[in-house]
């Protein structure tokens, strides 16, 4: 049980006690009463002085019965509370370093697909003696670097050296 169930849970028992007390006095003197004698009906009695305080014996009951639930309740939304600000604060710092890692990258920089591509021409041109073929240097650069058929077409036309214009023609 929520401590504060039982701190809430004595201060509404003196209360309710309190209210049944005045109810069952209240039903006593309407029972014994002479019919003659009073000049107002029960049952407007009932519903002007009875019925209020039984009213307010059930909410009061109502309340113990989920008061620890409640508490529960509270106590974790503070609890989530708190923790909202550190996690936005870790939220942005992923953020910025991925957005860091990301510019990095040497396949999203102008300089570093020109780096890549010095790279391509050199293992791949450098005293080979037969040119690999496009397709299969296309497919090589965009599994090694994880960039897009465009980019990887883009590093292999800057990375060959052979004039391609001249044999077309």
């Amino acid at each position: 049980m929520h401590p504060k169930t039982e701190e809430l849970t004595a201060k509404v028992g003196a209360d309710m006690e309190s209210l049944r007390e005045r109810r069952d006095w209240l039903k006593s003197m309407i029972d014994e009463a002479e019919p003659r004698s009073v000049t107002v009906d029960a049952g407007e009695l009932y519903g002007a002085l009875l019925k209020p305080l039984e009213e307010k014996i059930e909410a009061y009951e109502v309340l113990l019965e989920y008061a620890d639930e409640l508490f529960e309740l509270r106590d974790y939304y503070r609890a989530v509370s708190q923790k909202i600000p550190s996690i936005l604060e870790l939220a942005g710092q992923v953020r910025e370093e991925a957005a860091g890692a990301i510019s990095r990258d040497a396949s999203e920089e102008p300089e570093g697909l020109l780096k890549l591509a010095m790279e391509i021409q050199e293992e791949f041109w450098n005293g080979a003696k037969k040119p690999p073929k496009q397709d299969f240097l296309v497919a090589e650069i965009m599994r090694r670097y994880g960039v897009s058929e465009i980019k990887a077409k883009a590093i292999e036309a800057v990375a060959c050296p052979i004039d391609r214009a001249k044999r077309s023609s």
